[in-house]
């Protein structure tokens, strides 16, 4: 099982590195890429919260401040909605870090 949760976890590190690069700039990909990078931040945050896969994610926040960088240039409309997820993930994940140290 924990062999399959590392393999998803560097499956979604990887789409949130090759996406950047797409959405660095306007395309007709920005939405999906979007709504999808928003899916993987979940999978993500939440593999961080488990004792048995925090040590595969200790850079969550450095991953989910490059979600919302990479988000944050196309906020409008619902992708304003995703960037306000994202932060909200972030700022609540770095509170239970605290709190679990």
């Amino acid at each position: 099982m924990l062999e399959k949760a590392s393999v998803c976890i560097e499956a979604c590190r990887r789409y949130l590195h090759s996406t950047s690069l797409v959405l660095a700039g306007p395309s007709q990909y920005t939405w999906t890429f979007s709504l999808s990078t928003l899916g993987a931040i979940v999978i993500l945050t939440l593999a961080s919260l488990n004792p048995h896969l925090r040590h595969l994610i200790a850079d969550i926040d450095e991953l989910q401040t490059t979600a919302i960088r990479n988000i944050r240039p196309w906020a409008f409309s619902s992708l304003e909605a995703v960037v306000s997820i994202l932060e909200d993930l972030q700022k609540k994940q770095r509170i239970l870090a605290r709190v679990n140290k």
